[in-house]
């Protein structure tokens, strides 16, 4: 046990990433210090078991095998690093706190891929659990995977992100607490498939276990209804602060999180459609739904001495979001944006009915336009008085002429 903790200290003067947060450009050195450092294999080991036995459960379900992907895998061993730091079990993270990348984990992906995924989220399970971390490698690992896998299959919220049709990639990483012996962070993040549009590069080569390739076989488009997103954690554990979006709807205050809420609003609207969502246009659209709540001002326009001021018209924005949109004028594309002011009773909340009104509301308000709309992105800002919520959002949409 000396032994190893002298090889571990060496490698943390070195090369070792394992408790840092980082991108896609570190991937290669992650992965290479697998194999040398005893946890990070351990670790590793316990995400390759864990896919390969959730593909079995899904399988067996009638459900699509799901595709491996390390950036996704980057961005939920990113967000264990977040829990383990925080001392906290959830799925959003406070700005300013150790090891904060990205308060949802659509954030989180984008910080992991660099702002340039491939999809959208479609769920993230999380939870941390006890392990034997002393059985030897294999063993450990195996124990880890079985533990999680069993422990998120008895929660019904967990399961159905599990069995989820809709998606068809996900990312699993687990973290071993070295200061508080055998404990075990875990997070698996889902998504959609992954788009093919000209506009975003193809996923990269998969890692590799005993000569196997795990890579990414295009599927077809699948709509369906926003999957739920949910914590778990083991009651036998230590205490860790939990936080749930909603509590007792029988106060008359009724207890909301405004910031999740918003970000479960989003994925709703992108899983209404099967159009490639775009960064640009998504980065464009959030700080024009900022300008509005900040003013409460509905309209297309902005204003330099108001408030969240970003661009004055839509064009403006989503030129500004792109860097040029160059890469928009090479395929003659054109831009439509789209606003919509919702009202909606925090006591009688219901997000498939908030998701319905507002596509509704964006549809109505759309221009007719000659074209097909190839990218999409969507920007959504809640206000809340008391239980009054009012719901801003806009959509940019990119069409091809």
């Amino acid at each position: 046990m000396k032994t190893l903790r002298i090889l571990v200290l060496l490698l943390g003067a070195s090369s070792s990433l394992g408790a840092q947060i980082v991108d896609v450009s570190k991937l290669a050195t992650i992965i290479k210090n697998a194999n040398v450092d005893s946890t990070e294999k351990t670790e590793r080991l316990a995400a390759i078991y864990f896919h390969e036995k959730i593909n079995e459960y899904r399988v067996s379900k009638g459900k699509p095998a799901l595709c491996w992907d390390d950036t996704l895998w980057l961005a939920a061993r990113n967000h264990c690093n977040w829990m383990l730091a925080n001392n906290e079990l959830s799925h959003m993270e406070k700005k300013g706190t150790p090891m904060f990348n990205g308060v949802g984990p659509g954030d989180r992906y984008e910080f992991a891929s660099k702002d340039n995924g491939t999809s959208s989220w479609s769920g993230e399970n999380a939870l941390y659990n006890f392990s034997n971390i002393n059985a030897g490698c294999s063993k450990t690992a195996m124990e880890i995977a079985n533990y999680s896998f069993e422990q998120w299959k008895a929660s019904p919220g967990h399961n159905e992100n599990m069995l989820n049709e809709a998606s068809r990639v996900h990312g699993v990483a687990f973290l071993i607490d070295k200061k508080d012996v055998g404990k075990v962070w875990a997070t698996d993040l889902f998504c959609y498939k992954p788009s093919y549009s000209p506009l975003v590069k193809k996923p990269a080569p998969m890692f590799s276990k005993a000569g196997i390739a795990y890579t990414y076989t295009p599927v077809e488009n699948t709509v369906a209804s926003y999957p739920s997103e949910t914590v778990a954690s083991n009651s036998n554990s230590k205490k860790v602060v939990k936080k749930d979006k909603f509590v007792s709807a029988s106060s008359k205050y009724v207890k909301m999180d405004i910031e999740q809420t918003a970000a479960d609003l989003e994925s709703a609207l992108y899983s209404s459609s099967v159009i490639h969502q775009s960064k640009s246009l998504r980065k464009a659209a959030q700080h024009h739904a900022e300008y509005m709540a900040a003013n409460q001002k509905f309209s297309h326009d902005e204003k330099k001495q108001k408030r969240k001021y970003y661009a004055g018209s839509p064009q403006q924005r989503i030129v500004k979001a792109s860097r040029g949109a160059k890469i928009f004028h090479k395929v003659s594309i054109h831009f439509v944006e789209s606003i919509a002011l919702i009202s909606a009773d925090a006591a009688a909340f219901d997000m498939e009915v908030l998701s319905k009104s507002v596509m509704e509301a964006l549809d109505k308000e759309r221009a007719s336009v000659e074209g097909n709309t190839t990218a999409v992105g969507f920007g959504v800002v809640i206000k809340r008085i008391k239980n009054e919520m009012k719901v801003y959002v806009v959509r940019e949409e990119g069409v091809k002429k």
